[in-house]
């Protein structure tokens, strides 16, 4: 009987965590396109369409202050070794566009893999720049 509830507690505290993988633990957009989730990738989730080299980013589902760290990548998401990261912090409750970062430029076109930090989590995204 014992055995059973132990069971019985794994899968009920398992839930949450399938219904959420780890690289989305709360939700980002970029452009008003979601991050979603992919057969050909357990890593991160992709933005499914291009978007605009001045597209904002949101999170929803977390508070405070949002670091996201953005690399270009190809389209596997593999980034190059030694290459820096464009750097862009904003509010939890707003968004901001992935050309307002630290390093005042904007992202060229191609793939971007970006480390989206808020809450004590990181959301790992693929996206496209046109």
């Amino acid at each position: 009987m014992r055995s059973i509830l132990t069971i019985l507690a794994v899968l009920v505290l398992s839930v949450p965590a399938l219904s959420n993988p780890d690289y989305l633990p709360f939700p980002v957009s970029v452009g008003d396109k979601p991050a979603v989730e992919t057969e050909s990738s357990d890593n991160f989730a992709v933005v499914e369409t291009a978007v605009a080299p001045s597209a904002a980013m949101a999170v929803r589902d977390v508070e405070g202050q949002i670091i996201v760290n953005i690399f270009p990548c190809d389209e596997t998401g593999n980034v190059k070794n030694g290459v820096q990261p464009f750097i862009l912090l904003f509010d939890a409750s707003t968004s901001k566009s992935v050309s307002d970062n630290m390093q005042a430029k904007q992202l060229q076109s191609g793939w971007h893999l970006a480390n989206v930090v808020g809450g004590g989590k990181t959301s790992r995204v693929l996206f496209q720049v046109e």
